[in-house]
């Protein structure tokens, strides 16, 4: 979704004078520009970051882009960590061609559940797969160029056996993410669907009236951006 700043802004104005009337005309004595388009971005974070996945507008990474590390030989444990694009903001789906069913939500590093992956006998198995942030590391691209990546750890890669052999299957079978939200000149580039722009507005609203003090109008803005959210792809 291409985001005109100028457009968007005029549009949240509206929407203030529409639901607040005249009980907040004394804030709008002068020019809030800056402001209205601070709430925008600020709103538009929020949406990428918790909006289901049916609103969003996902990448793939090819699988023969993926760069993966993982042990080998004996020092291969079935676990592993995956190179994250530069714009990464938010898993939609991971899968190993190993695993019966993806990931599609990250650990929070700091929780119970994170803290069990060090362990092999409560980590992700290839039945209840689990990922989360790990680290960080400096990953060779294109034309010679290296940047540092986040790493997403996951536990664990299944096995196949081969001439009567079994060993860790880490292929990857898919990734796709939610990229960060891009700013350019007066506008807004956002992996958000186009249906989304009422939810944009009304969150914008919210939020500057939250910054003016405005907590029942902040409250019913807020209210109004979160509603009635199913979109039909």
């Amino acid at each position: 979704m291409n985001i005109n700043l100028a457009a968007m802004r005029g549009k949240v104005r509206i929407a203030i004078d529409e639901i607040a009337g005249a009980s907040v005309s004394s804030d709008f004595t002068e020019n809030l520009n800056t402001e209205i388009n601070q709430a925008i971005r600020h709103a538009v974070l929020q949406l990428c970051d918790e909006l289901p996945d049916d609103f969003l507008m996902p990448k793939e990474v090819p699988v023969a882009d993926v760069v993966q590390y993982h042990g080998s030989g004996s020092a291969d444990d079935g676990t592993g960590e995956v190179a994250l694009p530069l714009d990464f903001l938010r898993l939609v789906k991971f899968k190993l061609a190993s695993w019966d069913q993806s990931v599609r939500e990250l650990l929070d590093p700091l929780s119970d559940e994170a803290k069990m992956q060090a362990s092999k006998w409560t980590r992700g198995n290839p039945q209840k797969p689990k990922a989360m942030l790990g680290g960080s590391k400096l990953v060779d691209g294109d034309n010679n160029t290296s940047a540092v990546h986040r790493l997403m750890e996951y536990y664990t890669a299944g096995k196949t056996t081969s001439g009567g052999v079994s060993s860790y299957d880490h292929t990857v079978d898919c990734l796709f993410y939610i990229p960060m939200v891009e700013e350019g000149e007066g506008t807004l580039s956002a992996p958000l669907r186009d249906s989304c722009e009422p939810y944009i507005i009304y969150r914008a609203a919210g939020i500057l009236m939250e910054g003016k003090q405005h907590g029942d109008l902040a409250d019913r803005f807020y209210k109004l951006s979160i509603i009635n959210q199913t979109v039909k792809q």
